[in-house]
């Protein structure tokens, strides 16, 4: 099973990456050991790590293409970047471009739809 694990580290607040699911174990608090999708070890196996469950969510829905359309200003979004999925808030669009702030970080980044 896929899903995403939110990003605790320094650098990785308000992101979500990809995982497989390779246990789960069960005692006080529900642990997952996962399998990153996005990183790497320095001998090219892939990143595991272990979890808590609430830290974890499924793997989102596909959306339509013109689902943006729809937004106003100061809607919260995800933004795929560098493999993950980053917490952002839309700003607005020009033309076919979109502009979005990554409020946590004080980063703002234009899109294309």
């Amino acid at each position: 099973q896929v899903v995403e694990v939110r990003g605790l580290e320094v650098g990785f607040l308000g992101s979500w990456y990809s995982a497989h699911v390779l246990e789960v174990r069960e005692a006080r608090t529900t642990k997952l050991r996962l399998c990153y999708q996005a990183f790497q070890e320095e001998d090219g196996s892939r990143w595991e790590d272990v979890v808590d469950l609430h830290d974890v969510r499924p793997i989102p829905p596909n959306h339509t293409p013109c689902f943006l359309r729809d937004f106003k200003p100061g809607a919260p979004l995800e933004m795929l970047f560098e493999a993950g999925w980053w917490e952002v808030e839309y700003l607005g669009s020009s033309g076919l471009k979109h502009n979005v702030i990554a409020k946590r970080y004080n980063k703002q980044h234009t899109v294309a739809a």
